[in-house]
């Protein structure tokens, strides 16, 4: 399995570089900062990317009751192909659906990269250095 390891950044965790693109055009795709976030259960995107990319709502139209640091919300529903970038290696691609959420002020990342793909392979932390393996 192709792999990717990081340094956790002080006071922001594991960052990484991921591609989305508006789902199968992956001549849309632009590269954006992501958190891997191991307390997220989904992937997450900024409003920015949204409307960056233009991604289209999920067909139902619908929000969902997502679980945030600062209590119960509803999210967006969209649908992107994620791309997880592996140097010298094929990348992992999937479409998908992704949620909305508003980064912190001063957050250094766009995307919050969550178990929903970080569980499709193998996650390794030792010490301030992560781990990622993917199919």
């Amino acid at each position: 399995m192709p792999s990717l390891t990081v340094s956790f950044l002080p006071l922001q965790g594991p960052i990484i570089e991921l591609g989305i693109a508006f789902p199968r055009q992956p001549q849309t795709m632009r590269k954006y900062r992501a958190l891997v976030d191991t307390g997220a259960f989904r992937t997450s995107i900024s409003p920015a990317v949204v409307a960056d990319l233009g991604l289209p709502r999920h067909a139902s139209g619908l929000t969902d009751p997502i679980g945030t640091a600062k209590g119960p919300a509803e999210a967006e529903i969209y649908v992107a192909e994620i791309t997880v970038l592996f140097p010298g290696s094929p990348p992992f691609v999937i479409v998908q659906n992704v949620y909305d959420f508003t980064p912190l002020p001063g957050a250094s990342f766009e995307v919050l990269l969550g178990l929903d793909i970080i569980c499709a392979g193998k996650l390794t932390i030792n010490g301030d250095q992560m781990t990622l393996e993917l199919p």
